[in-house]
Parts: structure tokens; sequence; C-alpha cells
């Protein structure tokens, strides 16, 4: 070996690509999220077990009704309680949105921005019924065949509504976020899990998880899950706007290509 060698220094390594601080990760989401409703937590309490306690109340009143109906109880039941929940939503996100803005809440202003996106929001769980129950309904339809490769086809199906299903946690927030209606929610929503399917995945299934806690200890189901819901929901649409150039320097969505903000009310679906 060349002594003159010895002191050569070695060639540098290729540096690694630093983070992308605009890259969403689901850590980071949740972290945010918690972080929010752990400062807000008496409020939010307090609107998590007002709309939850509102849902039930209107479930308990509206079932007997649904039972008066000879045939389909089940979706009449669902129907009449779409409206209730629609505005529980709409409360939720305004008080999620107003904790993500540090404002004090103002219940008239709640009430008056959530009532002013009941209707969006009313037409996508309509949609959400509407799609999720054809999807069902051809689950059980070839999965009931006594032909093997008919009870196949189910497999398709089942696959598509668990797909469907990831995308609820962007849809609410796309309405509220970009004003636009069921169609165009649902469109961009499945954008959003088509393009980043490692987020959704693990988004969903930690959200999956916390159902599970709450609904496991009871309490928590009514006083945290809806307003943490409501928080992660915005908290996971900004983020990944965020990723697309889609908000401004105010958290404003401003959203350009497959979520661009409609410009006509044709386009809002």
């Amino acid at each position: 070996m060349d002594p003159s060698s010895w002191n050569r220094l070695d060639p540098p390594l290729p540096e690694e690509d630093p983070p992308d601080p605009l890259r969403p990760r689901v850590g980071r989401t949740l972290k945010r999220a918690v972080g929010l409703v752990y400062d807000s937590l008496g409020a939010t309490l307090l609107v998590s077990f007002v709309t939850f306690l509102g849902s039930l109340g209107a479930l308990i009143l509206l079932t007997p009704v649904a039972r008066a109906v000879p045939v389909g109880r089940d979706p009449v039941l669902l129907l009449l309680v779409t409206p209730v929940l629609a505005l529980a939503a709409g409360v939720l996100l305004e008080v999620a949105d107003s904790l993500l803005r540090r404002e004090d809440l103002a219940l008239r202003a709640v009430l008056r921005s959530a009532g002013s996106r009941w209707w969006e929001l009313f037409r996508l769980e309509l949609a959400n019924v509407a799609v999720g129950s054809l999807v069902v309904a051809n689950v059980l339809f070839y999965a009931t065949r006594p032909s093997p490769g008919l009870k196949l086809l189910s497999v398709p199906f089942l696959y598509l509504l668990a797909f469907l299903v990831t995308t609820w946690v962007y849809q609410a927030g796309l309405v509220w976020r970009q004003r636009v209606g069921p169609v165009l929610a649902l469109k961009r929503a499945l954008l959003l899990a088509l393009d980043n399917p490692g987020y959704t995945a693990a988004l969903c299934l930690a959200m999956a998880a916390i159902t599970a806690g709450c609904v496991l200890a009871v309490i928590p189901l009514a006083l945290v899950w809806p307003g943490l819901a409501a928080v992660v929901a915005l908290v996971a649409v900004d983020d990944l706007l965020a990723k697309y150039d889609a908000l401004d320097a105010e958290g404003k969505s401003e959203a350009r290509g497959p979520c661009r903000k409609a410009t006509s009310p044709r386009e809002e679906g």
C-alpha cells in the first residue's frame, strides 16, 4: 500500500435527504390532535358529551317510529337519525376548527356555523348511506349464493366496502375545509386515500384502536371520542392539503389539482 495514501481523505458519503416537513405522518397528526384536545379539555368533554347525548336521545326517540314501518326498519331509522347526526357533526367540526385557530368558543357562533354547513353534511351522510347500502347488498347477495364462483364475487365488493370506510376520515373534513358537495367530497377523499395509502391505512388503524379503547372503557366513548375524532379529521385533511400546497398561510383551503376548491355551483356536486 502506498504510504502517501494513508492521509488521503475517504470520499464523502452521500447525504440522506432531509425529512420533508410537508409529508404527512400519522404520529405527527395524532400528536397535534391530542395536544389540541388536551389544551381545551373542558370544552372538548362538554361538546362531546352534549352531541353524544343528543344523538343517542334522537336514536331512542325515533326507534318506535321506525318500528312502526312494516319493512326496512333499520334503513328507515338510519334515515331519520341522519339529520341529527349531520348537525352534531357540524357542531363538532366547528369546535375542532376553533381549536385549530386558537379561538374562544362562542355558542351562537358554533351553532350558526354548524347550521350553515348542515345541508352539505346531511347530503354527505345520505350519499354514504346510499353507496354503502349498495355495496353491502352486493356483498350479501353474492356471499349467500350456493355456487362457490358466485361467492367469490363478494370478495371484490368486500374490499371496496373496506376502502370506502377508510375514506370516512377525510370526507367531512373536505366538506368543512373546501365547502364542496358530497360528490366532490367523496371523489377527493378517494383520491387522497389512493395517493396516500400508507398514511390512510395507519390513520384508520390508529382511530380503530382508539375507538375500541373508548368502547371498552364506556365513559370515554361519550366524553372524548366525538371531539377527538373531529379534531383528527380536520388535522388529517389539513396535513394532506398542505402536502399538495392547498392551504394558504392562514390554513384556509385553496386546493389545486384534484383537490382544488370548487369554483361554481355545478362543481359542488
